[in-house]
């Protein structure tokens, strides 16, 4: 390949002009050759003493052979605390309520009213469903009106009544004093109703009260009758035995149904509990009345609630050596729901009066543990240091120079010397 005389004469000219450039240039720029002059001082520090680098003074001599500030480091900060410990135990649970009913029917007939849907919130004592009860109240009546009659009866031979014989006196006397034991309270309500009815099967026997006792019975009788009619009739409606919400309807206006029909169901949603199974390893670190952490997976909006263990139970499940425990829930939303799965941190081991520390502040070093801790010049300065019992979030030192209140390294410390300078961009108090 061969080149032309002209193409030849152009490179050596461009090669001539670039020479000449460089040489300009590097007259107009002297300290270009002062620089590489004292990077070469700052790299003879650093190979003259290696320590300089790891406890950061490597750093500093190249910011002062350059004339530059040392750059400080962007960290974060916590106080060292005085304070308890508490170790959690975590446990998986599920939420519950204390009251659900299956509302059914106690009578048979048309159903003529229905109030109520689901989802709706009743409050104890309204009124949910009506049964047709004319029926019952005709019933009523009738047995009241046999009541009346029986009174009267039974007043009419208490005024034709003539003395009594000395064994019906003395049958009374007994009467009396069995009375005067249950106001005292010597006997209770069934044992005195008991006695009577004896002293009542013995003057029957006698014959010396026939009469007076038979009049008696039939007054009782007719008042039974009477107040069980009544309470059928008050079966036509279905009232609320509690506050809840109610769900699954089953019926409908109109509808024809017999005793013992499900209507609906009514759970209270405001007494919510939450039952958790505690391994049975762990059960002896917990105890009633301690504070707990619930968390909701399905509501992670809504953090963590504040509980309460209510009771442990005293029964260990065979299949699973587990410990079922209940915990009070103080919370009010009613996004919780029962069946919700849960997860709860129960407070379980107590140390109290510790010197405690973040987790992330300790860092490994030599088989050691070291913290750093900023002084007031603003430099993390290292302390090796001892630590003892510890739960996820805190660790307690038992040896170490450190006292309440000093400021301990949190992040971007990892590979840090001791005497850097540091910026503290957050700090938590």
């Amino acid at each position: 390949m061969t080149f032309s005389k002209k193409f030849l004469i152009g490179s050596f000219v461009l090669i001539l002009m670039v020479l000449g450039g460089y040489a300009i240039y590097s007259r107009s720029n002297p300290s270009t050759s002062v620089e590489q002059g004292q990077a070469s001082v700052a790299e003879e520090t650093l190979t003259q003493d290696p320590s300089a680098r790891k406890n950061g003074q490597a750093y500093q001599s190249l910011d002062k052979s350059f004339g530059s500030k040392e750059t400080p480091i962007p960290v974060s900060a916590e106080p060292v605390q005085f304070g308890t410990l508490i170790q959690k135990v975590i446990a998986q649970g599920q939420v519950y309520s204390y009251q659900k009913a299956d509302l059914v029917s106690e009578v048979s007939g048309k159903l003529v009213a229905l109030h109520v849907h689901d989802g709706q919130r009743v409050a104890k004592g309204d009124l949910l469903a009506e049964i047709d009860d004319r029926a019952f109240q005709l019933a009523y009546e009738e047995a009241q009106a046999r009541y009346l009659s029986a009174v009267a009866d039974y007043l009419v031979y208490e005024q034709s009544s003539e003395t009594v014989e000395t064994a019906v006196q003395a049958q009374q006397e007994r009467r009396e004093e069995i009375q005067k034991k249950l106001k005292a309270g010597d006997i209770s309500e069934e044992n005195y109703r008991q006695k009577s009815f004896l002293l009542d099967l013995e003057s029957i026997k006698s014959g010396g009260r026939r009469s007076e006792v038979v009049a008696a019975r039939t007054l009782d009788q007719a008042r039974i009758q009477k107040d069980k009619a009544k309470l059928d009739w008050d079966k036509c409606q279905i009232k609320a035995p509690f506050n809840g919400v109610i769900f699954n309807v089953q019926v409908t206006e109109g509808q024809l149904i017999s005793s013992n029909t499900q209507l609906f169901h009514l759970m209270n949603m405001e007494d919510l509990v939450v039952k958790a199974r505690v391994l049975e390893s762990e059960i002896g670190q917990i105890e009633e009345g301690r504070e707990a952490a619930i968390e909701f997976p399905a509501l992670a909006d809504l953090g963590s609630v504040k509980g309460k263990i209510k009771a442990v139970s005293p029964y260990v499940n065979p299949s699973d050596k587990t410990i079922e425990t209940v915990l009070s829930i103080d919370s009010t939303s009613p996004r919780i729901l029962p069946g919700m799965f849960a997860e709860v941190h129960l407070d379980a081991t107590v140390y109290e009066n510790q010197l405690m520390v973040p987790k992330n502040a300790i860092l490994p070093r030599d088989d050691r543990k070291v913290i750093f801790v900023v002084g007031d010049d603003s430099r993390a300065k290292w302390l090796y240091v001892k630590t003892g019992p510890e739960n996820e979030s805190m660790v307690t030192i038992t040896d170490g120079k450190l006292k309440e209140g000093d400021m301990v390294l949190t992040d971007n410390h990892f590979t840090m010397g001791h005497g850097t300078l540091v910026s503290v961009s957050k700090k938590k108090q």
